[in-house]
């Protein structure tokens, strides 16, 4: 949705909650810009699925679960093994990283769970932090990534 439209929709709301509640448009004008802003910015299962994530649906449940690489991508994570599987190097955006601190970001990124739940249009994270990258910013990047999927 463009800057336009955006601003089409806000006006239209407020029009409607000016001859429902009464009062002026302008007064509503604020609120209903919020509304809609807020209404692009959700995440939907159809952005998740395009950025890679997988469908599961179990008991009237729907979640999408993200893989490690699709994680390692969003967050900007990359790494090389030897063929010992050790860390030969790695970086985490443009900072590198020591392998020991680089081994700790790839077992969090790997063993911890990652998905978006359609019951509350949500990315939800359950795994161990480490020292270089918490959960709350893997979520938001894969909610940046999603948003521009």
């Amino acid at each position: 949705m463009n800057k336009s439209t955006l601003f089409i929709t806000a006006w239209n709301m407020s029009r409607d909650a000016a001859a429902k509640f009464g009062g002026s448009v302008k007064s509503y004008f604020a609120e209903s810009l919020k509304l809609a802003y807020s209404r692009t910015r959700l995440v939907t299962l159809e952005a998740c699925l395009k950025i890679g994530g997988k469908l599961w649906e179990k008991n009237g449940m729907r979640r999408v679960y993200f893989n490690g690489d699709i994680v390692a991508a969003a967050v900007g994570f990359e790494y090389d093994t030897y063929k010992t599987g050790n860390i030969k190097w790695a970086c985490l955006g443009d900072a590198s990283l020591a392998n020991g601190r680089a081994n700790a970001v790839r077992t969090m990124i790997y063993t911890g769970k990652f998905w978006f739940d359609t019951a509350d249009n949500k990315i939800h994270a359950r795994g161990d932090e480490c020292r270089d990258l918490s959960l709350i910013s893997v979520v938001r990047a894969l909610k940046a990534v999603a948003l521009a999927a």
